[in-house]
């Protein structure tokens, strides 16, 4: 594992299996990394109203429970990576996981001025020269702390895995920062905000998916 830092930005180098690099970032959330993107996240649900009231109380049983049950079907390998995350860190793997369901959880919750409808714009294009450039805008809910506290990490599989190199750009705090990144065969991921009437509470986890689709797609129908 390294660490630098640039400015407000963070560099991270980890090696390893999914477990041992989750195991090793959270060993420094609260010292060399930030723990207010994650506090963020599992507040933002109830930023409209005023902590202690009985709507503040009552929504936060309703978002436990709603993340309580989405994780119910969320992979394996998935949850593993959070317990290492969160013994590591000394935090609860439930505040963590519903941290990382608020995408998720935020699709129920469009009514609250804490979830604008859409957010986020991407562009892309092909030089003269030949390089593939894209770039992206981060405007949504959780902007703030990817503002606040940007993160670079830098994935080196173990050896002879068949997962990929690759890198996710995110904040601190946070485990899983899939929605922006690429890897070493070129594929680039980007999640937009943009949220539906089709809802479901099971599945894999929005940030995962992006590990996921980071970690083995080489290409696009991967």
């Amino acid at each position: 594992m390294t660490l630098q830092k640039c400015e407000s930005l963070s560099l991270l180098w980890l090696k390893g299996t999914p477990v041992q690099r989750a195991r090793v970032h959270g060993e420094l959330i609260g010292h060399e990394l930030s723990y207010d993107s994650l506090e963020l996240f599992y507040s933002l649900g109830l930023r409209d109203f005023r902590k202690g009231s009985l709507r503040y109380k009552v929504s936060n049983q309703i978002l436990n429970l709603m993340a309580y049950w989405a994780q119910r079907s969320a992979p394996q390998l998935f949850s593993e990576e959070v317990k290492a995350f969160a013994k590591a860190a000394g935090l609860s793997v439930f505040k963590i996981k519903r941290a990382l369901m608020l995408p998720d959880l935020a699709a129920y919750s469009t009514a609250s001025k804490a979830f604008p409808l859409q957010g986020c714009t991407s562009a892309a294009v092909l030089t003269d020269s030949g390089y593939y450039l894209q770039g992206r805008n981060l405007d949504f809910a959780g902007s703030p702390a990817y503002d606040g506290h940007p993160l670079l990490v830098i994935h080196w599989p173990e050896k002879g895995s068949r997962e990929l190199k690759h890198v996710t750009i995110g904040t601190e705090g946070l485990q899983f920062s899939g929605i922006s990144g690429f890897n070493e065969a070129g594929m680039t991921f980007a999640v937009h905000q943009n949220y539906t009437n089709f809802r479901r509470l099971y599945g894999v986890p929005m940030p995962y998916v992006g590990e996921l689709v980071l970690r083995s797609a080489r290409n696009i129908d991967e």
